[in-house]
Parts: C-alpha cells; sequence; structure tokens
C-alpha cells in the first residue's frame, strides 16, 4: 500500500480519523481517576456507587467524594459512613465535635409481669425507637463568603441544610428518624 500514492493518502485520511480515538482509548485510566478525569465526568463516575452528585458542590470536594465513595458505600447506614460522609461535604473533620450523632437507645428498659408489648410500643420512658440526632457545627456563611447580602445568606443557609438533610437520608438505614440540629459557630 505504500508505493501505491492513492491508497496511501486514504489509508492517511483515515489514520488522521482514528489518531485521536487511539490516544484518547490510550489515555483511558486518566478518566476513570477522580484526581484526573474531567470535571464534567465526575456525577458518572459518581453513579457507579449510587450516588447523585450535587454539581453545585466545589469541584474538590466532588472529587475527594468520587475518591472515598467505594469505602464509604461500604460503611453506608453505618455511625462511621454517616460522619463521613457528613466530613465530605461540610469539609470537616469527621472525628471532631463539629460533627455529633447520638443515638437514642432504651436507657431505663424494664421487663416483668406488667410489661404491655405490641407494635410499635417504645420499651422505657420516654424512648423513640429507632430515632438518632445528628448535631453539626458550621461557620456561618457571612464569613465562608464575606459580602453576601442577608437575603442571599438565608438562602445558602437553606440550601446548606437541605443538602445535609438528602445525605443524611441517603445515608442513614430507611427505618430509622433523624432529628438534626445546625448549630453555627457565632450561636456557640
Amino acid at each position: 500500500y505504500e508505493s501505491d500514492e492513492l491508497m496511501s493518502r486514504l489509508l492517511m485520511l483515515f489514520e488522521s480519523f482514528w489518531a485521536p480515538i487511539e490516544q484518547q482509548i490510550t489515555e483511558l485510566h486518566r478518566y476513570l481517576d477522580p484526581r484526573m478525569t474531567p470535571a464534567s465526568l465526575l456525577p458518572w463516575l459518581a453513579s457507579w456507587a449510587d450516588w447523585v452528585m450535587d454539581e453545585r458542590w466545589p469541584e474538590a470536594r466532588q472529587r475527594q467524594l468520587v475518591q472515598m465513595l467505594v469505602s464509604l458505600y461500604r460503611r453506608r447506614g453505618t455511625l462511621r459512613g454517616l460522619r463521613e460522609m457528613l466530613g465530605v461535604y461540610t469539609g470537616l473533620d469527621p472525628a471532631s465535635d463539629a460533627i455529633q450523632i447520638v443515638e437514642h437507645r432504651a436507657n431505663n428498659f424494664v421487663l416483668g409481669p406488667a410489661a404491655c408489648l405490641g407494635p410499635s410500643v417504645a420499651l422505657g420512658v420516654r424512648n423513640v425507637p429507632h430515632t438518632f440526632s445528628v448535631m453539626v457545627r458550621l461557620p456561618p456563611l457571612s464569613r465562608v463568603q464575606p459580602g453576601l447580602a442577608p437575603a442571599e445568606i438565608e438562602r445558602g443557609e437553606a440550601r446548606r441544610r437541605q443538602v445535609i438533610e438528602a445525605i443524611i437520608a441517603h445515608e442513614k438505614p430507611a427505618h430509622t428518624h433523624c432529628n438534626l440540629q445546625i448549630v453555627l459557630e457565632d450561636e456557640v
């Protein structure tokens, strides 16, 4: 084919079409690495672990989340998994007191001849079964993003709360209920 000029030109034409595709195939591993992939592919990578990426998250946090998704998925529904997921979103250290999770259990459980058990009975006094509380200490948006108007701050705080509620709903066991309290650091 090299000796035939016409055939050589035709093959060069096809080679020019295939060269970019060949380059993409050679660099495919970069598309699967959350540190190197284009930001537009991060939601697709997150979907592999059943996570719907909120594209309003900062890109650095999206990349961190995708890197941690497999290990977070293994701990999904656990106290540790919820702490770590909240840590990724908020940027807080999951081991710090800034994220506190308290499980409400039957502390004064007594069983005797007068006990009456049945559906929807919480054992003990003032116990709420399958309930836990989450308290998150966050810096106020006015400090994180100075110069915002009061209405923007209010919308931003409401948005942060919605995202945290969505994370908890996604990560908690389905039969449980959560009470969320967000404390702004200035309120402490």
